[in-house]
């Protein structure tokens, strides 16, 4: 992303970031349907009515969104850490249980 330069730019640097998230998600849902292998979604109207049937139970029932959402968590924190890997030394800490509170 380039440097924002005032507020005008900010909030339209904002605009573009909430317009490519919302592409992904529908993307996103797109592709994980695609890979599901379902044989009994058989046309666009057989997932038109599958989408309307989860906004029905997302709005009967609060505990379908919550387990969607469980669901969602466990994959997600499934996943490797992203980011730099600790040093050595401070693996081998982690794995005897030495932190630097109780180094000294």
């Amino acid at each position: 992303m380039p440097p924002i330069l005032g507020y005008s730019a900010s909030v339209e640097a904002a605009k573009l970031a909430l317009e490519a998230a919302q592409n992904a998600l529908s993307r996103d849902v797109g592709q994980a349907m695609a890979q599901a292998n379902w044989p009994f979604l058989r046309d666009r109207h057989d997932v038109q009515a599958m989408v309307e049937l989860i906004g029905t139970l997302a709005a009967q029932d609060p505990s379908f969104v919550s387990n969607l959402h469980d669901a969602g968590d466990k994959v997600r924190l499934a996943q490797p850490l992203r980011g730099r890997p600790l040093k050595a030394r401070e693996n081998a800490d982690a794995a005897d249980g030495v932190t630097a509170s109780n180094k000294a």
